[in-house]
């Protein structure tokens, strides 16, 4: 059973204050580059990618981890 988009959401705003928690994330666009938008790194991005697919029990392969650098892609690719 899939997450909802308001669970994913939830997910991933929850994992970014973690890692970027000086960010305020309710001005972070939907289509927005997280990467470039919150300032992270490769590490930070990729323990964010670990964070919510470890969450949402979901496996993301590294191949699809372009799909993931926004908030809009990360609830399509989560709750789809």
């Amino acid at each position: 059973m899939s997450a909802t988009e308001e669970q994913v959401l939830a997910v991933v705003l929850k994992t970014l204050g973690g890692i970027a928690p000086e960010a305020d994330l309710s001005t972070v666009a939907a289509d927005a580059n997280l990467r470039r938008e919150l300032d992270l790194d490769s590490i930070d991005f990729q323990n964010f990618l670990i964070g919510v697919s470890r969450e949402l029990k979901v496996d993301v392969p590294e191949r699809h981890a372009a799909k993931l650098t926004t908030l809009a892609g990360c609830v399509k690719y989560f709750s789809g």
